[in-house]
């Protein structure tokens, strides 16, 4: 009896003891959860000090840690916009979700989780029913945008604005061939060069796009071929004769697609035949060399145009800017062209550019000459913020040869001299800040040449 007795107390003890372990662990879960629940509390109204009672209140339900009281029942939203086809989810807090409803179907439906999907363009408006059986509504608007064009066709340095109508959201225009094509940010779209590309402008995560095709105005000089002569300007290394010397590649002008009358030619359709520019060449000089053509006036110079025999169907004269900052002679040539003859130098610049042009028209008659005047240069030899030279002559007076020239052989003039070149603009446009155009001042030239084509051939 006493060993049954003992036996009792035993197993009384070992279950008293292990309640107070037991509680005692209970007490110690309770304190930490207590412990981490006061220091979320208090991280949460940290973050809100300079919000309202309301605001925190609604901080701790996001935390899931309080509710919100029955008047501060609220909808996510009260007013969406969502582009067509696209969906937005609406939550209501301080309640749960009992029934949804919409105004209008065919705008916007809504499902029981709050999930709204935009169905096509108008406005209407959606209920969400709480637990507390009062109902709230969201007003949704549904946009449906679209680009104002869907194809362009533009010519060559013509531009076309493209836009995104039907959004008040961001865009964002991108192109898939540079080359052909560019656009701004503002829906700009520029031909580049003949082609086809398309234009994409991406809104709400949705792309629109625009079918390019860029095309030739000038299309009379399609396939036909065509010569330069230049200087320093219009060289390139391998394009130009192999006695003759270049000035580019020099900076970013590195490559054939680099170069103005690349570009011309690529925009209109033309082929290139010879490219006869000699950096530092000048029109004045000896005019009577048969091996040298350094002097555009030279017959060297002038039988360079051609090659293997076939001649060119059009030859652009981009030449004299070394004549004028080196300070030649205007001269008083009076304008007969049958008056020049040949000289181991032509000092005048008159005198010499008629003869040059009496060469071409007399070995190449049936070409297309186009003269080009001089475009602003802020080189050595000039004086600085004029287009004065050192001898006190103009530009302008070395321009004024040129057109008339030109037009007493009844050759078309190229006004590069108006491309939009500046002494406010040198550092933006010239590769060396002087005289030597850089991509964009090539650029420029090209898209001068390509208006004027269009005047004349309108």
């Amino acid at each position: 009896m006493k060993k049954l007795t003992s036996v009792c107390l035993i197993v009384f003890s070992f279950i008293f003891i292990s309640n107070i372990s037991w509680e005692h662990n209970r007490l110690d879960e309770y304190a930490q959860h207590t412990y981490y629940y006061s220091k979320n509390v208090n991280k949460a109204l940290e973050s809100t000090k300079k919000t309202t009672k309301k605001d925190n209140q609604e901080v701790l339900v996001k935390m899931g840690i309080g509710k919100l009281s029955a008047g501060t029942v609220r909808l996510s939203a009260t007013n969406l916009n969502i582009t067509k086809g696209k969906t937005s989810t609406l939550k209501l807090y301080g309640s749960s979700i009992k029934a949804v409803a919409t105004s209008n179907s065919r705008v916007a439906i809504i499902y029981k989780n709050g999930l709204v999907k935009a169905v096509s363009k108008g406005t209407c408006f959606v209920a969400i029913k709480g637990t507390n059986n009062k109902i709230y509504k969201c007003i949704v608007n549904v946009e449906s945008p679209h680009l104002n064009v869907k194809k362009i066709k533009i010519a060559v340095s013509e531009s076309f604005d493209i836009n995104l109508v039907g959004t008040k959201k961001t865009k964002k225009f991108s192109v898939k061939n540079s080359n052909i094509a560019s656009v701004k940010q503002t829906g700009v779209v520029v031909g580049n060069k003949v082609g086809k590309t398309r234009v994409y402008c991406k809104s709400d995560g949705k792309y629109y796009a625009c079918d390019v095709e860029v095309t030739l105005k000038v299309k009379s000089l399609k396939n036909k071929k065509v010569s330069i002569i230049g200087d320093s300007i219009s060289s390139l290394d391998m394009y130009i004769p192999g006695d003759y010397k270049a000035f580019y590649p020099y900076k970013e002008v590195w490559e054939l697609k680099d170069t103005w009358w690349k570009m011309v030619i690529e925009a209109t359709g033309m082929k290139l035949l010879k490219n006869c520019s000699w950096s530092t060449s000048k029109v004045t000089g000896d005019s009577t060399s048969l091996t040298n053509g350094y002097v555009a006036t030279s017959y060297k110079r002038i039988a360079d145009l051609s090659s293997k025999g076939v001649t060119p169907d059009v030859i652009i004269v981009y030449i004299g800017t070394n004549d004028f900052g080196r300070g030649a002679p205007l001269g008083e040539w009076i304008y007969d062209r049958y008056n020049l003859v040949d000289k181991s130098y032509v000092y005048n610049f008159d005198e010499a550019y008629a003869l040059m042009l009496k060469k071409i028209k007399d070995t190449y008659p049936k070409a297309e000459v186009f003269c080009c005047t001089l475009t602003p240069i802020a080189a050595y030899g000039v004086l600085p913020y004029t287009y004065i030279n050192k001898k006190g002559t103009s530009l302008d007076e070395y321009n004024y040869v040129i057109r008339n020239i030109a037009r007493i052989y009844g050759y078309k003039v190229f006004d590069l001299h108006s491309c939009g070149f500046g002494t406010d603009n040198f550092d933006k446009y010239m590769a060396d800040g002087k005289a030597h155009p850089n991509v964009k001042g090539m650029k420029v030239i090209r898209n001068k040449i390509l208006k004027e084509l269009d005047k004349y051939y309108k």
